[in-house]
């Protein structure tokens, strides 16, 4: 669990993920120890990875997708595709795949490699623009 100031703490690592401890504990007016101490716990807990925000247009990527399938179970050749930034398991047999393309044929051949694993109701949307990405979660009583 998180608390108040730990949150505070991972609000300014989530803006800036370069941000020094001691430039945190400046904007929270707590000493540098209690920031090391607080980065140290949720780095080991609440902190998965350190991580860059991509802009894959400007990497030549124009199209990005959200498909929605069917599959009998969980495929590693689908996760193995390089088009696939991002994949959940939405249910039992669903999933979900953030996709990135540099053309709309690439686009059209992930479609066909997902209905040759036996993927069913494929469902896609393409991304026309991305209004809100992994803000912080409100604060509400003492802990998140």
């Amino acid at each position: 669990m998180a608390c108040k100031e730990d949150l505070a703490v991972l609000k300014h690592l989530r803006k800036d993920a370069r941000i020094t401890k001691t430039a945190i504990g400046d904007k929270l007016n707590m000493p540098i120890s209690s920031v090391q101490g607080r980065f140290a716990r949720l780095k080991g807990s609440v902190i998965k990875k350190f991580t860059s925000s991509l802009d894959y247009t400007k990497l030549g990527f124009k199209f990005r997708s959200l498909y929605h399938f069917s599959l009998k179970k969980k495929s590693g050749e689908m996760l193995a595709n390089p088009n696939v930034n991002n994949a959940y398991r939405t249910g039992k047999n669903t999933f979900l795949a953030e996709c990135i393309f540099s053309s709309l044929n690439e686009m059209h051949s992930f479609y066909e490699s997902l209905e040759k694993l036996g993927a069913r109701k494929i469902e896609y949307h393409l991304i026309i623009e991305e209004l809100k990405f992994e803000e912080m979660p409100p604060y509400t009583h003492g802990q998140i």
